[in-house]
């Protein structure tokens, strides 16, 4: 009977431990990292440092007093547009650009637009407070460039093969950015709840690390 029971507490403790789904972040000192649980046993890592920052992704796998963290091997988000003609007109091209951070969304401001002919610049405009920009060229039947840029931030460019009236809506991500290789991350699991989740090293790696467990406010 009391062995039946201490399979019964274990299975309750490793179930109240995946239980617990959301977003664990390390105090920021220099550097910061959080892992984001999720229900299916996947997870997502951002790592941040005064050089740049890191994201990963994979599966996470709780076993007694183990959490392991089984990265993936994955690509990170370059940023991108979206490219519409609203407008036919003749010999020129007009583009009405609109630009946002990928993330929160919000107006990237003072943007650069450059305009490009056989790599040659050939004009350019900067993004308002709303972040967006009105760039207007001739068109001699030779592909127009054009490359929004941002400090910190992935360009994106895309190239207009006929005159036109465009509307576009691009997104720029964090230029910093990296992946993590594929490997696997061990610790010992010291604690998990709703408010913070505690990882150490084994053996002669005797360390431990809090991170505390982020809400996102409530529009």
């Amino acid at each position: 009977m009391k062995l039946q029971w201490s399979i019964i507490i274990l299975v309750l403790i490793m179930t109240s431990c995946k239980s617990q789904v959301g977003i664990y972040c390390t105090e920021p000192n220099y550097t910061a990292f959080c892992y984001e649980l999720k229900k299916d046993g996947k997870f997502k890592f951002d790592e941040g440092t005064c050089t740049g920052s890191s994201q990963g992704i994979g599966e996470y796998e709780i076993i007694e007093d183990t959490i392991k963290f089984k990265f993936q091997k994955h690509e990170i988000n370059r940023g991108g547009y979206q490219l519409d003609k609203i407008k036919e007109i003749d010999k020129g091209i007009i583009v009405n650009l609109m630009v946002i951070d990928s993330q929160s969304r919000e107006p990237i401001i003072g943007y650069d637009a450059a305009m490009y002919s056989e790599d040659v610049l050939i004009g350019g405009k900067s993004g308002d407070l709303e972040g967006k920009a009105r760039v207007v060229t001739a068109f001699n039947h030779k592909p127009i460039k054009i490359e929004i840029s941002f400090t910190g931030m992935h360009p994106v460019n895309f190239k207009l093969k006929e005159e036109g009236e465009y509307k576009v809506l691009a997104e720029l991500v964090n230029g910093w950015s990296r992946p993590v290789l594929k490997q696997e991350r061990i610790y010992r699991l010291i604690k998990l709840n709703k408010e913070i989740l505690v990882i150490g090293g084994f053996g002669e790696e005797d360390w431990n690390q809090t991170l505390y467990r982020y809400e996102e406010k409530k529009k």
